[in-house]
């Protein structure tokens, strides 16, 4: 079996760990051993951060549209080397279409997007300078 937790800001991955595996443990799951393959503390920047709006203005003027705005990612990313180690903020600029079906079987990626967020992104470094 397989388990993933995703954590937010304030969770600790080894509490998380220590309390999933007493949890299992108590309730009769005393035959399996836990393996931790990899964890990463959880990392969040605020979405009124200065540098939030270049980012929104950088994709309005590629995509033509106002962004989605997310204040958390459902994946594991190792932002907290960005937020916590370098004090840095992390935001993420979209490079799919929202059913990109990210690590399915029928992942796909349209062209015009990725080719939007290539755009995106030297747009968002030209403001990143002014």
């Amino acid at each position: 079996m397989k388990l993933e937790a995703r954590l937010v800001p304030d969770q600790d991955p080894d509490e998380v760990i220590e309390a999933i595996t007493h949890h299992l443990l108590k309730n009769g799951f005393g035959h399996i051993t836990v393996t931790v393959l990899t964890k990463a503390a959880p990392s969040r920047t605020p979405m009124d951060h200065p540098f939030a709006d270049k980012i929104i203005q950088s994709i309005e003027e590629i995509h033509g549209v106002s962004p989605i705005l997310y204040p958390s990612s459902g994946g594991t990313l190792p932002a907290f080397v960005f937020t916590d180690t370098l004090k840095l903020p992390a935001f993420w600029v979209p490079y799919g279409q929202n059913d990109i079906q990210n690590h399915a079987p029928n992942e796909n990626l349209r062209l015009d997007f990725y080719l939007n967020g290539i755009k995106t992104t030297a747009a968002l470094m030209q403001r990143a300078v002014e």
